[in-house]
């Protein structure tokens, strides 16, 4: 028999337990205002067979909305929550406030595809990594939530905002300090066997010191390693990578360099001729 779970996460989509809309912001641009004003004292499920309890959450949620009805699409568990490997950390039943949880994404999920899940799972592997080599412009990792025998998600330290909202909140901003942090982060990363292959300005954090914690790791992965998935942020991405590399780091990395601080000929770590035979993604 099915379950369903009554968990809204969002997370840049709108997410109920198991099931997802992916063209929600399409009809409801400001999404986020209106659910946190949703009075959802009003729902009454009690009395709802469990086999409809979706579709009538979902005809609530849209009417508060005020749009049409959601396309409702059933993701079964296995295929966003992976199998708990035993050997992995798990966090403690009571979490402290300073953890962040990263719930997987499902926006645009056919309810066919094992890709989320596989993600889930290599970021957790990653962090465990992390957690045995340390470093202080890397986000520490503290285990993951286990529900049901299946991973829901790795829990991280908090910080304070992504560099991309520090910029848009016109604070100010220790330049050299900040790309410093960034690149010992990332070399500590290399040194372990790993690139990043994901660096933009919303998955770099600072602290409330100012310093670089890099973040997000679900494409970080073992040199020459195959990526799960198609990666990069525009503006920060090589054309056509598929594979785990340095040059992945490099090429973000100089990217992020020059629009914090302009161009810079006399930078060492960052040499064109090691990337100049990609193209922009």
């Amino acid at each position: 028999m099915a379950v369903f779970r009554m968990d809204i996460v969002l997370y840049g989509e709108f997410f109920c337990g198991s099931f997802h809309d992916a063209h929600l912001f399409k009809e409801c641009p400001d999404v986020r205002g209106k659910i946190d004003s949703i009075d959802l004292s009003q729902l009454d499920l009690s009395t709802v067979p469990n086999t409809t309890i979706a579709s009538e959450f979902a005809a609530f949620i849209a009417g508060a909305l005020g749009i049409s009805k959601f396309n409702l699409i059933p993701i079964p568990d296995e295929l966003i929550y992976p199998e708990f490997p035993p050997h992995l950390t798990r966090v403690p039943s009571t979490v402290p406030k300073e953890y962040y949880i990263k719930r997987p994404s499902v926006l645009g999920h056919d309810g066919k595809h094992t890709l989320t899940a596989e993600t889930v799972l290599q970021e957790t592997k990653v962090g465990e990594v992390l957690m045995k080599n340390p470093h202080p412009n890397i986000a520490y990792y503290r285990g993951c939530e286990v529900v049901d025998g299946r991973i829901r998600g790795p829990f991280w330290d908090r910080c304070a905002m992504t560099l991309h909202d520090h910029l848009r909140a016109e604070k100010p901003l220790d330049v050299e300090h900040f790309l410093q942090g960034l690149e010992d982060g990332l070399r500590h990363r290399h040194n372990l066997g790993y690139c990043y292959n994901d660096i933009n300005e919303s998955n770099v954090l600072l602290d409330d010191d100012g310093n670089a914690v890099i973040i997000d790791f679900d494409l970080c992965m073992l040199q020459g390693k195959t990526l799960l998935k198609g990666g990069g942020h525009p503006g920060f991405t090589l054309g056509g990578m598929q594979f785990s590399d340095p040059k992945n780091d490099m090429y973000a990395f100089r990217q992020m360099l020059e629009h914090l601080h302009g161009p810079m000929t006399d930078y060492q770590w960052v040499d064109d001729e090691d990337i100049g035979e990609f193209d922009d993604g």
